[in-house]
C-alpha cells in the first residue's frame, strides 16, 4: 500500500478528502491528516509518507514552504497541490518548480483519481528502474574484472577525452588509483606459426596468458608494482603498470601534464629499474617456456599523469615492434630507440632508386645481386643493432616496394604466397638481423621465379633496359661496369643475361650502335668529319676510325666523300 498524508488548515475538507474515493481501490493507504505544514513536517520525520496531498493557503507554513522543504530532505516523496481558482497561476509557478500534480478546489474525484494514479505510475516505474539498476550492478560486481579490463582497454586506446571522465570511471569501478601513482605500459606480441582455429584453444590462450601476468602481482619482486593485463588483439596483450609511490628508483620520466621530470632517487620498498625489467624478463621466459610461443616485449617510458597512458601504449608498441632489429635484450625499452627513430630508412635513401633496383633484382637477379643488394643497406649486424627504426622502415620498404613491382606484371602477393597477411605478419616474429636478410632474399627469389615460371608480359628483360641506356648515353664513356650498375648487377651476371637474350655481347651492341649513328651524322654536310667520334663517346679519333674502317670498311673520311658523290 502507498502512504498518503492530507495537509490542510479546515477540518471540513480533511473529511472530504478522506471519503471522496476508495482509495484502497487504489492501493493508498491514509496514515495522517495534519492542518499546517509545520505539523506536517513533524509527522514525516515519524512515519514517511509516499504521497502528500497539501493546501497552499494554510497559517503556521503554507503548502509551497512545506513543499520545499520536504524535497530538499525527502526526494522520494511526491506532492500535490490542491488550489482554488484565485491562487491557481501562483500555485502553477512553484508546481513547475516543487510538485507532482495538483487539483483545483472544490475537488472532483475524477480528478483527484486521474492524478494520484499518475503517481502511483511513476512511483512504480521509479521503483522497477531502481529494481533494474540494483540488479545491472550485482551483476557488473560479479563480471567487474571484466568491466575493469574493458576500461583499461578503452583507455590505452585513447578513447577518454579528459581526466574527469577518467576519474569518473575509476570510482564507478572501484579502481583504487592514488594521486602519486606512477604508470607505463608494456606491450607483449606472442607469435606461433601455426596458432590452433579453435575457438576454446584461442580462448585458452588468452586465459593462461592473463593468468600468467596477474601472477606476478603475488610475487615478491615489489609489493607497491600492480599489472593489469589487456588483450588488444589476437596477438598482442598490453601491460597496464602501476607503481604506487610515484617513484621509479633509478629511471627519469616525465610528468606530461606539468613538464617536470619524475625525480631520480633510490628508497627503500621503491622498485629499481632493474626489478621492472627482472619481472618483464621472467614473463618473457615464462610465456616460451610454458606456451612454447615466440614473445616480443616493449615498455614505455613513465608518467604521473594518466591522461597520458595512451601516449605510453603508442610508445610501448612501437618498441615492441622493433624486437627483431637487433635488439639482443627481452624487453625492448622506448627510451633507447626514440632518438634513433628520427632518422628513418626513407629519410636516409632514394627511394626511386631502391625501387629500381629492387624491379631489377625481381626481373632478372639472381642470388648472388640480391646478398649483395640486402648487404647494402643492412650492413653489418652489430651497425644494424644501432638503428633500429632504419632496419624497421627498411623493411618495410623493401616488401611494399616489390609488391608493387608485383602488381606491375598484373600479379598479387596471394597469387605467389596464398596469403598476403602471412607476409605482414611475419615480420613481426623475426629475432635477428640475419633472419631477416634471408627471409627477404627468399621473398625476392620466390618472386623472382614464379614471374620467370609464368613469363609475366610486364616482366622486364635485362637487354631492353640496357639498350635503352645506350641509347641514351651512347655519346659518353661507357664500360660494362657503369652499364651493370645501372641496371643494378654485376658486370659478368649483366653481362650473361645480355648475351642470353639477344646472342651477341653488350660491347658488339653498343659498338655497332655507335657506328651506325656515326653513319647518319656523316651525312650532315654541317658536321666535321673530326667531330664525329667524340660526338658518340670516343676520346681517341684514331680509334674511331678504326672499328669504323673495321665495320665498315671505310675510313670515315672515305665514307663521307662516297656518300656524298
Amino acid at each position: 500500500m502507498y502512504k498518503l498524508l492530507l495537509v490542510d488548515d479546515r477540518p471540513i475538507e480533511l473529511r472530504v478528502l478522506r471519503n471522496i474515493t476508495d482509495w484502497e481501490k487504489y492501493g493508498v493507504e491514509i496514515v495522517g491528516a495534519v492542518s499546517n505544514g509545520q505539523l506536517a513536517l513533524d509527522f514525516i520525520r515519524e512515519n514517511t509518507p509516499d504521497i502528500i496531498l497539501t493546501d497552499i493557503a494554510m497559517p503556521v507554513m503554507n503548502g509551497i514552504e512545506l513543499t520545499r522543504l520536504v524535497k530538499s530532505r525527502y526526494s522520494d516523496i511526491r506532492v500535490i497541490f490542491l488550489s482554488v481558482h484565485e491562487d491557481f497561476a501562483f500555485a502553477k509557478s512553484a508546481i513547475d518548480l516543487y510538485v507532482d500534480g495538483y487539483v483545483l478546489k472544490p475537488v472532483l474525484a475524477e480528478d483527484l483519481e486521474k492524478v494520484v494514479s499518475k503517481i502511483i505510475a511513476g512511483i512504480e516505474a521509479s521503483k522497477a528502474h531502481e529494481c533494474e539498476r540494483r540488479e545491472m550492478l550485482e551483476q557488473m560486481a560479479k563480471a567487474l574484472p571484466l568491466v575493469q579490463e574493458q576500461f583499461i582497454k578503452e583507455l590505452l586506446l585513447g578513447n577518454f577525452n579528459d581526466f574527469a571522465t577518467i576519474d569518473q570511471w575509476l570510482a564507478f569501478l572501484s579502481f583504487d588509483v592514488h594521486e602519486d601513482d606512477c604508470f607505463w605500459v608494456a606491450s607483449v606480441g606472442v607469435y606461433q606459426e601455426e596458432l590452433s582455429a579453435a575457438i576454446e584453444d584461442k580462448y585458452f590462450l588468452t586465459h593462461t596468458m592473463k593468468k600468467m601476468i596477474h601472477s606476478y602481482n603475488s610475487k615478491p619482486i615489489a609489493e607497491s608494482v600492480y599489472l593489469n593485463a589487456i588483450q588488444m588483439s589476437e596477438n598482442e596483450y598490453a601491460i597496464l603498470i602501476i607503481y604506487r609511490n610515484g617513484v621509479y628508483g633509478g629511471h627519469v620520466g616525465t610528468d606530461y601534464d606539468s613538464g617536470k621530470k619524475i625525480k631520480d632517487e633510490s628508497q627503500n620498498g621503491l622498485l629499481d629499474k632493474s626489478g621492472l625489467l627482472n619481472v618483464l624478463d621472467s614473463m618473457y621466459y615464462e610465456i616460451i617456456d610454458r606456451l612454447k610461443l615466440s614473445v616480443h616485449i616493449g615498455l614505455s617510458k613513465n608518467t604521473k599523469s594518466i591522461t597520458e597512458i595512451p601516449r605510453l601504449y603508442e610508445q610501448a608498441k612501437t618498441a615492441e615492434k622493433t624486437r627483431f632489429y637487433g635488439s639482443s635484450s627481452p624487453v625492448v625499452l622506448y627510451e633507447s630507440i626514440e632518438d634513433t627513430k628520427l632518422t628513418p630508412f626513407e629519410g636516409s635513401a632514394d627511394i626511386a632508386s631502391v625501387y629500381k633496383e629492387i624491379k631489377a633484382l625481381i626481373s632478372y637477379g639472381d642470388e648472388n645481386d640480391i646478398e649483395q643488394f640486402l648487404q647494402k643497406f643492412y650492413g653489418t649486424e652489430s651497425a644494424a643493432q644501432n638503428n633500429n627504426p632504419y632496419n624497421r622502415n627498411l623493411t618495410f620498404t623493401i616488401i611494399n616496394i616489390s609488391a608493387i613491382v608485383i602488381t606491375e606484371t598484373g600479379e598479387t602477393f596471394n597469387d605467389i604466397f596464398g596469403d598476403e597477411t602471412a607476409i605482414w605478419n611475419k615480420l613481426n616474429r623475426f629475432e635477428t638481423i640475419p633472419d631477416v636478410k634471408q627471409w627477404l632474399k627468399n621473398i625476392i627469389k620466390s618472386i623472382h621465379d614464379y614471374l620467370d615460371d609464368k613469363n609475366a608480359p610486364g616482366k622486364h628483360k635485362i637487354s631492353n633496359t640496357v639498350k635503352s641506356f645506350i641509347h641514351e648515353n651512347y655519346n659518353r664513356e661507357l664500360t660494362i661496369t657503369s652499364i651493370a650498375k645501372h641496371v643494378f648487377l654485376s658486370p659478368s651476371r649483366c653481362s650473361a643475361l645480355f648475351k642470353q637474350e639477344t646472342g651477341i655481347t653488350i660491347g658488339d651492341y653498343l659498338l655497332s650502335y655507335r657506328i651506325e649513328i656515326a653513319k647518319k651524322l656523316l651525312l650532315d654536310p654541317n658536321v666535321r668529319t673530326s667531330a664525329v667520334a667524340e660526338m658518340i663517346g670516343y676520346n681517341n679519333q684514331s680509334y674511331f676510325t678504326m672499328v669504323f674502317k673495321k665495320i665498315t670498311g671505310l675510313t670515315p673520311a672515305k665514307y663521307k666523300g662516297e656518300v656524298r658523290m
